[in-house]
């Protein structure tokens, strides 16, 4: 593709700090732009990313006259790509499976398929490069690009925005004390069974020692 190493080590570096700071911008951008328009705009980024570093390997590859203008697009697409990537798609699916559900049970088992879609789509990627490229060369991105697209076209219409709902769906601290003596069941700490009442007053007064008395 005519990418050297010494420009391809550069870009790698770069590709990881921007991921590393979009990431940390993001979190910022989540609360000023939205979840909704920030991931659908890191989606339309990443296509166009993916599509610039495709053309650039093409034309590195090709012997259009223009061999040298192919390297440098494809060493730009990268860190772009991954400054578009950690600006939403990367950390939004995982706070949307939080906020989407308000179930404790339901936003659980949420992450969880969150994290196992992800995993699974990862190995997904790797096992399939080799054959990609091996079928389409320097066009092998363009399968991402297809499914960024389609993304784009159906989140739309059945993402929700869930910037005010997150706030307002915080769980407190007695709620979350409530789901750990859910799963804690008949155990209680030192031993013992839990009172009379049920999991709810168990938290309640294991919550004792932080609520205030009055004066």
């Amino acid at each position: 593709s005519g990418v050297t190493e010494s420009a391809l080590l550069v870009s790698v570096c770069l590709s990881g700090g921007l991921d590393f700071f979009m990431a940390h911008l993001s979190l910022l951008l989540m609360e000023s732009v939205g979840r909704r328009p920030l991931l659908l705009r890191s989606l339309a980024a990443t296509a166009a990313t993916l599509v610039m570093m495709s053309f650039g390997l093409s034309l590195g590859a090709q012997d259009l006259g223009v061999s040298a203008i192919g390297p440098i697009l494809a060493c730009a697409a990268l860190p772009m790509h991954a400054a578009a990537f950690g600006a939403g798609l990367g950390p939004l699916p995982w706070l949307l499976a939080s906020e989407i559900f308000s179930d404790a049970l339901r936003r659980q088992a949420a992450i969880r398929l969150a994290a196992c879609s992800h995993w699974l789509g990862s190995l997904l990627v790797t096992s399939s490069a080799p054959l990609l490229y091996a079928g389409l060369g320097p066009l092998c991105l363009l399968p991402a690009v297809g499914v960024a697209l389609l993304a784009l076209v159906l989140l739309p219409s059945v993402l929700p925005e869930t910037r005010t709902r997150g706030r307002l769906a915080a769980p407190s601290a007695s709620a979350h004390l409530y789901e750990y003596a859910d799963i804690l069941g008949p155990t209680v700490p030192g031993g013992g069974t839990p009172p009379a009442g049920g999991s709810e007053d168990h938290a309640a007064r294991l919550a004792e020692p932080l609520i205030p008395r009055g004066g």
